[in-house]
């Protein structure tokens, strides 16, 4: 009797589990659920929760809708200049999550809304065509945002904004968000590459020149500053001496005080002791230093 009692439950427990329902399955927020009827067919799509189903044949598959990362690299592109070039991007996505998107990929891109690696090489496959494009609309130097424009913005982000703006739409066609698009290497041509180093040192030897060139023209002025002011002190100077010559001219008085004044210097700067007679113009004895002066005593 236990024997079919045993016999019989295994057989309801078999049934369960082949007809496919489900009791308490979890589906975690960066998954969603698609509820299917006889095995295939998408009945429901389900968010982040717990759910049981009790209906025949039923079924239950989970899709992951976090997002992912690949890379993507190619050495043989070529710019509008027909410069070789190499470019490596990473680029973030994830399978769209909206009911009308699954249901509509679970119709035509199943493989993809269940493995990841169909997944990434539909976005793979994409990225060549995009990259020839855009690459060719830049020549070497506005990829890397040296080129001497400054009306136009150019560089990695504008690369980058074309790389997903073209890329984006694409992915969407297979029920695919693009999240992000990021350059990690622009690959530049060795011969190319010393020209640029060329021209860097080209440019660093020009500002140093520039530098140089600037300074000599400061000393220049100073220079010039200078001579125009010794030329000033020596024009009033000689102004001067014209007066004195003129005040010589009409007072010989004067002339005789100033010659005295130049003997007397001349003694102090001499040195010793000089006697002068009473009736000499000059009597005034003088020492070596200058400092004392004593009138003569017959």
């Amino acid at each position: 009797m236990k024997k079919k009692i045993f016999v019989v439950l295994l057989m309801l427990v078999a049934s369960v589990m082949l007809s496919g329902c489900y009791f308490f399955k979890g589906i975690r927020s960066s998954e969603v659920g698609l509820q299917l009827r006889d095995g295939s067919s998408l009945n429901a799509v389900l968010y982040e929760g717990r759910y049981t189903h009790m209906g025949l044949f039923s079924k239950m598959e989970t899709v992951d809708v976090s997002a992912q990362t690949s890379d993507w690299s190619d050495p043989d592109l070529v710019t509008n200049s027909e410069q070789p070039i190499g470019l490596a991007v990473s680029l973030t996505y994830r399978r769209m999550q909206d009911v009308d998107s699954i249901k509509s990929a679970w119709g035509t891109y199943r493989r993809e809304m269940l493995n990841d690696e169909a997944l990434e090489y539909q976005v793979l496959s994409r990225v060549p065509g995009v990259a020839k494009t855009v690459t060719a609309r830049y020549d070497l130097a506005e990829m890397l945002g040296t080129a001497e424009v400054t009306e136009v913005a150019m560089g990695r982000e504008v690369v980058t904004q074309d790389l997903f703006e073209l890329l984006e739409p694409e992915l969407a066609e297979v029920y695919i968000t693009l999240l992000d698009v990021r350059i990690t290497n622009i690959a530049v041509d060795e011969n190319y590459m010393a020209l640029l180093k060329e021209k860097s040192s080209a440019g660093l030897q020009k500002d140093v020149a520039t530098v140089m060139t600037s300074t000599l023209e400061e000393q220049l002025k100073q220079t010039r500053a200078q001579t125009d002011i010794d030329l000033e002190e020596a024009r009033r100077q000689n102004l001067v001496n014209e007066e004195l010559a003129r005040v010589y001219e009409v007072s010989p008085e004067f002339l005789k005080i100033k010659m005295m004044e130049l003997r007397v210097e001349a003694f102090k700067n001499a040195g010793g002791v000089y006697f002068i007679p009473s009736d000499s113009e000059l009597s005034v004895i003088t020492n070596a230093t200058g400092e004392l002066i004593v009138p003569v005593v017959e």
